[in-house]
């Protein structure tokens, strides 16, 4: 997906991983009381799918899609348009959702 000529390193700093150690996103997800959406790709290694399932389940409005796709497949091609697609259609019905504050 880079050209081999870009100047971007895929590369991060170790003391990324201490601000993930302390992150508790999931205990606060009830919090949110806007519309959530939140899209899994079944075969994503790089995330935890049971934590991506809980948030969605513990938001008042969040709402899970799937999808058989690894991290970058959503960049690409038709995989882009179908998750376009779905965010925009989830953005036109959240728009229904009375929301608090």
């Amino acid at each position: 997906m880079i050209p081999a000529d870009s100047p971007w390193r895929n590369a991060i700093t170790p003391d990324f991983v201490t601000t993930i150690a302390f992150n508790r996103r999931l205990s606060r997800a009830h919090r949110i009381t806007c519309p959530l959406w939140v899209g899994l790709g079944e075969r994503d290694i790089t995330v935890h799918s049971r934590s991506v399932e809980g948030l969605a389940r513990r938001a008042p409005h969040g709402v899970l899609q799937r999808y058989p796709y690894d991290h970058c497949e959503p960049f690409q091609g038709q995989a882009s348009e179908l998750i376009i697609k779905d965010q925009l259609d989830f953005r036109a019905q959240a728009d229904l959702i009375p929301l608090c504050g």
